[in-house]
């Protein structure tokens, strides 16, 4: 028997989603898109810190938090971004 935790496919999801949205927020017409995964990401993330805090049967805590911190920056990033842009056209 083994004893191997199966690691959070939800958390790495999140933070996989978490950092090409990070990636993407700084470019203009994209970031609308970056936006929208972010939220994905977040709306994942919180279940998967559920998931790997409470089951001892899941890894994956790391994840779920780099998910959650990379996703709140990137949707900061991308309300700045769009912030400005909009500034400067008007």
């Amino acid at each position: 028997m083994s004893d191997v935790k199966k690691l959070s496919g939800i958390a790495i999801s999140a933070m996989v989603i978490g950092i090409c949205a990070l990636v993407f927020s700084w470019m203009p017409i994209i970031n609308n898109v970056s936006g929208i995964a972010s939220m994905v990401g977040f709306v994942l993330s919180i279940p998967a810190l559920i998931i790997t805090c409470k089951k001892k049967t899941k890894r994956g805590k790391g994840f779920a938090i780099a998910g959650f911190v990379t996703n709140v920056v990137a949707f900061a990033i991308m309300w700045y971004t769009q912030t400005a842009y909009a500034f400067i056209l008007s």
